[in-house]
């Protein structure tokens, strides 16, 4: 069920408190995975882990310069769901877009748009910490437990999303 988004109404749509905090969170989580290779550079191996096998384990290392991989991958991640917000009528929509829904739709894509960008950061900032765990031998592999809680918010997230998209139709 395509609709071009130019025939879709265009709609303001402000924020929410819940999105407020979204995006405080966002932002607070962007800055502690850019911040905290820099509390940590001077005492960080020359080589750290820069891939997993699927039990956590390092399978390769590389230089240190690597762990700035997760947050430009993060702030990218942000910098592109942020612009996205302000283009709610162009997403993809399962149901068709009508003047009597697009409020409600938008509003619903948007909150969305905000779980998805803090599970983003934090998915990245969480492999980034453990990554500099590992580099310093407090571990001996990721900690799958962080990433599968991470993850189930994420899958929550679009379950409850999904679901009220589908109500809201």
């Amino acid at each position: 069920m395509s609709q071009k988004g130019s025939r879709r109404p265009k709609l303001k749509i402000g924020r929410s408190r819940l999105e407020n905090l979204l995006e405080v969170v966002a932002i607070a989580s962007l800055i502690l995975a850019i911040g905290f290779p820099m509390t940590v550079w001077n005492e960080l191996p020359e080589e750290i882990p820069v891939d997993f096998s699927l039990n956590g384990q390092p399978s390769l290392w590389g230089s240190k310069l690597s762990i700035w991989l997760y947050p430009v991958c993060a702030a990218i991640g942000y910098l592109v769901m942020t612009v996205a917000r302000f283009y709610p009528h162009t997403f993809h929509y399962s149901v068709r877009i009508t003047p009597e829904n697009a409020r409600r739709q938008y509003q619903n894509a948007l909150y969305w748009l905000s779980w998805t960008k803090v599970s983003f950061i934090l998915t990245f900032g969480f492999v980034e910490w453990q990554t500099v765990r590992i580099a310093f031998g407090y571990r001996d592999r990721l900690d799958w437990k962080g990433i599968v809680v991470l993850l189930a918010i994420f899958l929550g997230v679009n379950f409850v999303y999904r679901d009220r998209r589908d109500r809201d139709s």
